[in-house]
């Protein structure tokens, strides 16, 4: 269901030496920042912890001479992926706590108190408060909650090629002056729609969105607004491919769940049932193997295409949980590549690492393209 379509949940198994000086950390970030972004200064910092609440990444707040911010996380462990994610604007701490803390009130019979954050990757952050003699996890995205006994449960095995090489990560960026992007790419003017029915639903509407911006305009005709059963709230101003995607894809609205084999042939029917041709490609798994199918990625955004970027065979509490986002561009920065992604959890771009490891888990993603064909420019645009 939706709160658990993030990217992956698991233990941090975590050794003294293998914990990152936090001097060495805000170093990285800041260079990071100074690099990228120019004339930003350090303002604040958040501990995030993992489940043996020993600190598992910092997220390190800088802001500029306009009240503009960047945020940058940081892993704390050599066996964390150095930079998981990076973007303009601040955590979700400063934008929904207040909003935790009453949905945490209504789920305690005892006023609940703020601990700290649980985090392993992007998205997957949890609000622990303390409820008298109970913890309670919110995530901090959906402030859906999680039972903490699952969380803790789950030991997962190393391995160790992903540790050679992220410690190879961790020595170059410990060691060296890293520049900006010696190579990038981003597609203006993808929209933004925010979670309704499924991720994989949201993920694909954007870029059918932006599709009927250019050239392909019977794709989306109307805009409405639903209960959205796996949140249990309104959404508002969905624009309609949404839905035909939803039904298209088979996604299951109770819980926000949607098999990728289906994804590619729910493209194809929504766009073609139209009149044009689309086509649409589901790739193989990702790994080390084939660069966690950064190929796929790139030539996607460079050829001036947004694409559906999933990721699956996280095994969490008994079973495989899956995400999709929008890929919008990339940056490579030797050692890292990030992509550019609409999240579909708000309304600002987020830089994610290409893939990341957590307590002994690597990302496996999948990329499914969406290559249009049949424009028809006789096109009627609506205004008030």
């Amino acid at each position: 269901m939706k709160v658990f379509m993030t990217l992956l949940i698991v233990l941090s198994v975590c050794f003294a030496a293998e914990t990152i000086p936090i001097d060495d950390v805000r170093n990285i970030s800041d260079r990071f920042v100074t690099q990228r972004f120019g004339d930003y200064v350090f303002e604040d910092m958040l501990t995030y912890y993992g489940t043996d609440d020993i600190p598992n990444a910092y997220a390190f707040i800088y802001n500029n001479t306009a009240g503009d911010h960047v945020t940058v996380v940081v892993g704390a462990r050599m066996t964390c992926t150095p930079i998981s994610e990076f973007y303009k604007g601040v955590p979700n701490y400063y934008r929904t706590l207040e909003r935790a803390k009453t949905e945490a009130q209504k789920l305690s019979t005892t006023a609940p108190v703020f601990k700290k954050i649980y985090y392993f990757g992007p998205e997957i952050e949890y609000y622990l408060f303390e409820c008298g003699d109970k913890d309670l996890l919110l995530n901090t995205y959906s402030i859906q909650p999680l039972d903490k006994d699952v969380l803790f449960d789950y030991v997962p095995e190393t391995d160790s090629e992903i540790e050679r090489i992220l410690r190879n990560k961790w020595n170059t960026y410990l060691t060296a002056d890293n520049g900006g992007p010696s190579r990038d790419a981003y597609i203006e003017g993808v929209p933004f729609v925010v979670w309704s029915y499924g991720c994989t639903p949201t993920a694909s509407s954007m870029i059918y969105w932006y599709w009927d911006n250019h050239g392909y305009s019977r794709l989306v005709d109307f805009f409405f607004d639903r209960h959205d059963d796996a949140e249990n709230n309104d959404d508002y101003n969905r624009p309609n491919v949404i839905r035909e995607l939803a039904v298209a894809m088979y996604t299951d609205s109770f819980s926000g769940g949607t098999s990728f084999g289906n994804i590619a042939g729910g493209h194809i029917t929504v766009a073609n049932q139209n009149g044009y041709s689309f086509s649409s490609t589901l790739s193989p798994m990702g790994g080390t193997w084939n660069n966690f199918l950064f190929t796929w990625l790139q030539s996607e955004l460079d050829a001036g295409r947004p694409t559906h970027w999933g990721f699956i065979d996280y095994f969490y509490a008994g079973q495989y949980i899956n995400h999709s986002v929008c890929a919008v561009g990339y940056e490579i920065t030797p050692p890292d590549t990030f992509i550019t992604i609409h999240n579909t959890w708000d309304d600002q771009d987020h830089n994610w690492n290409l893939w990341t490891y957590q307590g002994g888990i690597w990302s496996k993603p999948r990329v499914i393209t969406v290559v249009p064909s049949g424009a028809d420019n006789n096109s009627i645009d609506l205004t008030w």
